[in-house]
């Protein structure tokens, strides 16, 4: 495990990604983020998240089941959260 470059253009993939609080983190910490990799299907949270990131460049996998280890093996960081499909509404 390496220490976070702030500075380093990372690629972050986030499983369960809600409405992208990992990405509003991440930017709030002055974190360089290249590409940020999002697996959500309720389309209540992406609506959320494209209102309150309509410039960051967000690219939407879908269903978490659909995600290929290629579509994510070029990630620098992962994070997750529990579904929360019962909450979502």
């Amino acid at each position: 495990m390496q220490k976070l470059n702030r500075n380093e253009p990372l690629t972050v993939f986030v499983a369960c990604d809600g409405i992208s609080t990992g990405l509003h983190c991440l930017n709030s910490l002055n974190v360089n983020v290249q590409k940020y990799l999002s697996s959500e299907l309720d389309p209540n949270p992406i609506k959320v998240s494209e209102f309150n990131h309509p410039t960051e460049n967000i690219v939407r996998l879908g269903n978490l089941n659909d995600v290929t280890l290629d579509d994510i093996k070029d990630v620098d960081l992962f994070l997750a959260s529990t579904p929360c499909t019962n909450l979502s509404s």
